[in-house]
């Protein structure tokens, strides 16, 4: 990770909700304001070992939630980076560059 990304997030306050459903696990990152910035849904696999029973495994249960958070930290990497590149873009738009006359006669 670099180091202009950990200042970013450090600069930042976000919330990581993690929502353990019957057959998936959710990621939801939510910033300082309480808005959804992104989130992840990961399915994990149901045993049927008799008729109207379920069962999971809970190794498969840690994995999609592990799983469902990297997902949400990478796309929050992505959003950053898009921040950042469009900051640096705006930035040199907004440079006030020196205009050139010349006088031909």
């Amino acid at each position: 990770m670099t180091l202009w990304y950990k200042y970013l997030v450090s600069k930042k306050k976000y919330f990581l909700a993690i929502d353990q459903g019957t057959s998936s696990s959710r990621a939801i990152l939510y910033d300082s304001n309480l808005n959804e910035i992104t989130k992840s849904q990961i399915e994990f696999k149901q045993y049927y070992p008799h008729k109207d029973w379920v069962e999971h495994d809970p190794e498969e249960i840690y994995a999609s939630q592990l799983q469902a958070i990297q997902v949400v930290l990478n796309n929050l990497k992505k959003i950053l980076e898009n921040e950042t590149h469009d900051k640096a873009i705006n930035n040199a738009l907004n440079i006030e560059s020196p205009e050139i006359y010349r006088d031909w006669e």
